[in-house]
């Protein structure tokens, strides 16, 4: 504990402390905490708020990084849950009609028989141009493929796309819906 309160005093502590901190010695409970720096006192080790309460304007941290990754100016709006199925629909339909080729003439009724051609799926399949993946990588992505096929193939049959939260994105016609799940892991 003294390498903590060593903080709080501004100086940098030992650097036993230090390997005492990383191999975990020092407790438990430290964990998951935030360590208050007080300029006239110890420093406090339990503050009960989110760290990320710790960021400046934390209101508008979303839309500023959204800003600063796209280079947007125009103006924003939050979005609602229901837009939400909208927007990841329209993403699942990018990443099929990217691997057109691999689908082409190819229904949902195809599914049982694409599961079992996983790896040429793979050696056709087109990534995000951002990213150049080996087979390996592209043979992870293959299920999230066929999820995004299923979703995409149901919603232009007439089923609509909607967000459940904890679901996620589902497709839905009448009283029936499926929430295909989306593949797993990704390798970037």
């Amino acid at each position: 504990m003294r390498w903590f309160a060593g903080l709080a005093r501004g100086d940098r502590g030992t650097t036993r402390d230090a390997s005492a901190i990383q191999c975990g010695e020092i407790g438990s409970g430290v964990c998951g905490r935030r360590v208050a720096v007080l300029t006239d006192g110890p420093a406090r080790l339990f503050d009960p708020r989110p760290a990320a309460t710790l960021l400046p304007r934390l209101e508008s941290l979303e839309e500023r990084l959204l800003r600063h990754e796209t280079g947007l100016s125009r103006a924003m709006r939050p979005g609602s849950v229901e837009e939400v199925g909208q927007v990841l629909m329209a993403m699942l339909r990018e990443e099929v009609e990217r691997n057109e080729p691999a689908l082409s003439g190819r229904s949902i009724h195809d599914l049982p028989e694409l599961v079992q051609h996983v790896v040429e799926l793979a050696q056709a399949y087109r990534p995000d141009p951002r990213y150049a993946l080996q087979l390996s990588q592209r043979k992870v992505c293959i299920p999230g493929l066929l999820a995004s096929f299923l979703a995409v193939e149901l919603h232009r049959n007439g089923w609509r796309a909607r967000y459940r939260f904890p679901l996620g994105l589902g497709v839905e016609i009448d009283s029936q819906s499926i929430h295909p799940p989306h593949g797993g892991r990704r390798p970037y």
